[in-house]
């Protein structure tokens, strides 16, 4: 048998309201001391809340749903401990909706989801491959929602690509360095915005320093790697690059692997910058660069989600910036 609050309340010999006010986390109602005693008398006597109950009066789940790709490739631990952190603050439940990539699309199961998650709002997180489809189906759910590293007008927060690759050069350049490439993915096979937007960012940095571009593009992620002899080319030429900016830091990860292999010490003879999108490199270095702001996007997400289920109206979209360090693989040209 459930444990009811009535029961918790002739237990403590307190009024049934007290215990309401305790186990709802009703501020100013009753003293610090009682709040204590119904909540541990509460787990003691194995009491659980009628979630259903709760939604029917209330008409919240008290909850918030986020959906993302079941390939692992669009939502890290990061971005989800700063969606639970938030969401911890103001006592709600997160829970996690992975979405299958079949034949038909990634839309082929969503409309079972968005009728049957009990949610109050959804945080989106899918990177690449949206179908126009699919926004309608989130916009006919009627379920309030906002959109994680996706390129939209509103209800969508996204790290600073532009700002990142741009301040990466920058630096480079403001150490000395003159021939910087840019290492990047096939843009002609890309599947998001982040690709084009890296490469701006390094073009307009170095426009300005009146420097001349030049890029290499190694073809896209899920294709087997097929850049090796090109990048051992562009190490071993005569006018190699002394500074590379990389679009991401599997790229970096390649690239240090190169150097190495063609005798090159880093920073010493090449620096090497990158766009981070974990704390640890796979080889032990601490690479330089930008960590993409994961956490605070999360953080941000969750609360532009909660205004959103306020006030019904829609977000205007958030741009996170991420902040530069150097880490041990940038140095001036010829410094250590």
């Amino acid at each position: 048998m459930a444990v009811t609050m009535q029961q918790i309340a002739d237990a403590l010999g307190v009024s049934k309201p007290a215990v309401s006010y305790a186990l709802n986390r009703v501020p100013g109602q009753i003293s610090e001391d009682t709040r204590q005693r119904i909540l541990e008398t509460a787990s003691k006597m194995g009491y659980r809340p009628n979630t259903a109950a709760r939604a029917t009066r209330s008409g919240k789940f008290s909850a918030v749903g986020f959906l993302f790709r079941d390939d692992g490739s669009t939502v890290g631990s990061s971005m989800v401990y700063g969606v639970n952190h938030q969401l911890h603050q103001h006592d709600l439940r997160l829970m996690l909706a992975p979405l299958h990539n079949g034949p038909d699309g990634i839309q082929a199961d969503t409309p079972g989801i968005l009728r049957e998650m009990s949610v109050d709002g959804l945080l989106i997180s899918l990177m690449q491959d949206v179908k126009p489809e699919f926004y309608d189906l989130v916009e006919q759910s009627a379920t309030p929602a906002i959109w994680l590293n996706a390129n939209l007008p509103d209800n969508c927060i996204r790290a600073d690509d532009i700002g990142m690759i741009h301040q990466m050069t920058r630096e480079l350049i403001g150490l000395g360095h003159q021939r910087i490439a840019f290492v990047g993915y096939d843009l002609s096979d890309a599947h998001h915005y982040s690709g084009e937007h890296r490469l701006a960012g390094y073009r307009h940095a170095m426009g300005e320093a009146g420097h001349p571009c030049y890029t290499v593009e190694l073809g896209h992620p899920s294709h087997p790697p097929n850049g090796q002899t090109l990048l051992q080319n562009i190490l071993t030429g005569s006018d190699r690059p002394t500074a590379l900016v990389c679009a991401s830091d599997d790229l970096a990860t390649s690239i240090l692997y190169n150097a190495a292999c063609a005798g090159l010490r880093v920073p010493e003879q090449l620096s090497v910058a990158t766009v981070m999108n974990h704390h640890n490199c796979s080889l032990g270095v601490q690479l330089g660069g930008v960590l993409v702001p994961f956490r605070q996007m999360g953080e941000t997400a969750v609360n532009m989600l909660l205004q959103r289920t306020i006030d019904g109206t829609s977000k205007t979209t958030q741009v996170i910036s991420g902040t530069y360090k150097p880490g041990n693989t940038v140095a001036g040209p010829g410094q250590s």
